[in-house]
């Protein structure tokens, strides 16, 4: 039953794949084993496209209580890729001290390089 109705989206009524919430559901799923079965609730292709970006996510968010576990098991199993690790820290730096990172931003081929990461990853 589950597997046809979960919704966990912030933002719509059906789960956008694109929100906290939802990818942090998308996470818990894929660790678990469990994703495929949820395929009637979560549009796949939308899941695949942002499956970088949850992974993402999880390393910049680390530090917050619903996205420690995800980030733990995820590293103690070797399942982070080295752009993962990369664009995770960067997130988290500019979440943590935004004005700061933005200073940093000054050179124009730096600024334009993370407007494009940000808008790849849909970065609110």
């Amino acid at each position: 039953f589950v597997h046809n109705s979960l919704s966990v989206c912030f933002f719509e009524d059906v789960n956008c794949c694109k929100c906290e919430k939802c990818k942090r559901t998308i996470m818990q799923l894929y660790i678990l084993g469990k994703l495929d079965k949820f395929d009637k609730v979560f549009d796949m292709e939308l899941v695949k496209n942002s499956f970088d970006s949850c992974f993402i996510d999880s390393i910049a968010m680390k530090e917050n209580v619903f996205w420690r576990p995800i980030y733990e098991y995820l590293k103690l199993n070797h399942k982070y890729k080295l752009k993962h690790y990369i664009i995770g820290f960067a997130k988290s730096s500019a979440l943590k001290n935004r004005e700061k990172f933005l200073k940093l931003l000054n050179n124009k081929f730096i600024l334009t390089r993370y407007k494009k990461i940000k808008e790849k990853y849909n970065w609110r």
